[in-house]
């Protein structure tokens, strides 16, 4: 709908030109025209505004003269051009000591995260509340909004408490039962992950007298095993000794649910704190059992200390290592007396009484080492020490050659001297006298 009302001030100067206000020197202050704003010399005062009435639906269309009369420049108002501020994409205006609106160093819009950056690029950014009150970062969701601190490429994450403040991790989760609290979750983003790899670790740092940053104790969590369904990890507990760092302490072995004590070098030992019981117990009240074995031909010692003894209590009382054995003539397996077994019960005889049992290698045994051998075959048989050994027998090399006669319903007691001497073997029969000595043949 055409105004019919209102002022015209514009006169027209060329086709495409028209004033509307000039000064006392007949300079344009006000003007309108079509295409490019002219820049005829000695026409339009210096600040000169000019309205380019074709400029097209949503474009800029008041321009002012930013240069001389003589030499007129248009620039679009608001444009940037010299002398003006210029604002560059995602800064934002900061009053500087001048009290003038100028363009931040400090604080910036970060292009393609949604957010700001702080800081000039020269130094370290500090965001800091102001006066003696906290600084809380949240997100803008009550309840499933996180929080995360990412670096930017390839940088740490350091979270240093000022003086004596302390770093807390606080969960207001109201309890109830099974409620977990604070959780500090160390997650490894990356799909190839290998064994051996570590996925996190905790890290106890601080320094020594001589000022050097040291790594007092550590915590890994070593994947032993990244199949789908099947995975598995060691945890282990590393401390500082003798000035080395990472010496192990503690593993966690979940392949074979064991827990190794110890750098693998030296003595390891587990002791109670102070003057108080150490105990070892199962975790079922009727069945669960406590097995203490040597890992590969070692010796398991029990030693009190001062005046101390040895006490085995239990409505059980003292159990032996015992065996079955039967008697063939294949010094196989299940006629062979395993190392460590104290009694062993002899079945019946394979084929007959030429059929035998085994003895242990000596150099499994330790020296005293004493073996009770009850003959129940129903018939004689023999026994040997292992084959091709030259082990003895009451001072006769008995590995096949010759051999120990065993009676049945005796008991034998067979004891090792040493591996040179081997072993001495004495009997007793039912009645409980000793029988005559055996010379193996």
């Amino acid at each position: 709908m055409a105004i019919n009302q209102g002022s015209n001030f514009f006169s027209p100067v060329t086709s495409t030109l028209g004033v509307a206000f000039t000064d006392e020197n007949k300079l344009a202050l006000f003007a309108k025209c079509t295409g490019a704003p002219p820049t005829t010399a000695a026409t339009f005062q210096h600040g000169a505004l000019m309205i380019r009435t074709d400029s097209g639906s949503g474009n800029p269309a008041l321009y002012e003269n930013t240069g001389t009369t003589a030499v007129p420049v248009w620039n679009l108002v608001g444009a940037i051009s010299a002398g003006e501020i210029t604002l560059a994409q995602y800064r934002f205006l900061e009053g500087n000591g001048s009290g003038v609106a100028a363009a931040s160093d400090n604080i910036r819009g970060a292009s393609g995260l949604n957010g700001i950056s702080v800081g000039d690029g020269t130094a370290t950014g500090t965001i800091q509340s102001e006066g003696n009150f906290n600084l809380e970062l949240k997100s803008g969701n009550a309840t499933t909004g996180s929080i995360r601190i990412v670096d930017g490429a390839n940088g740490d994450i350091e979270i240093r408490p000022n003086g004596t403040g302390q770093l807390s991790v606080v969960s207001a989760v109201a309890g109830g039962g099974a409620v977990v609290g604070a959780v500090l979750d160390l997650f490894h983003d990356d799909v190839s992950l290998a064994a051996t790899d570590i996925p996190g670790r905790v890290s106890f740092r601080g320094k020594d007298d001589g000022d050097n940053e040291t790594e007092w104790g550590r915590i890994d969590a070593v994947i032993t095993n990244v199949t789908d369904t099947s995975e598995e990890a060691d945890l282990i507990f590393y401390t500082i000794k003798g000035g080395s760092e990472g010496s192990q302490a503690l593993l966690f072995d979940t392949s074979t649910n064991t827990l190794d004590v110890g750098d693998g070098s030296n003595i390891a030992v587990v002791s109670s704190n102070g003057s108080q019981d150490l105990r070892l117990e199962t975790g079922n009240a009727t069945t669960g059992t406590i097995t203490i074995i040597d890992g590969a031909d070692g010796n398991i010692q029990i030693t009190p200390n001062g005046s101390g003894t040895v006490e085995i209590l239990g409505s059980g009382g003292l159990g032996v290592a015992a065996q079955s054995v039967t008697p063939n003539n294949d010094s196989g397996s299940a006629s062979t007396i395993n190392p460590g077994v104290t009694a062993v019960d002899v079945q019946a005889v394979t084929t007959d009484a030429n059929d035998w049992i085994v003895l242990p290698s000596l150099s499994s045994v330790p020296v005293g080492h004493t073996i009770k051998i009850a003959c129940n075959a129903g018939t004689n048989f023999e026994m040997r020490t292992p084959s091709t050994s030259g082990e003895l027998i009451n001072t006769v090399d008995s590995d096949g050659t010759q051999e120990y006669l065993c009676t049945d319903t005796e008991v034998i007691t067979i004891t090792k001297v040493s591996n040179a001497d081997g072993w001495v073997a004495t009997a007793q029969t039912a009645l409980g006298s000793i029988a005559t000595a055996v010379v193996p043949d």
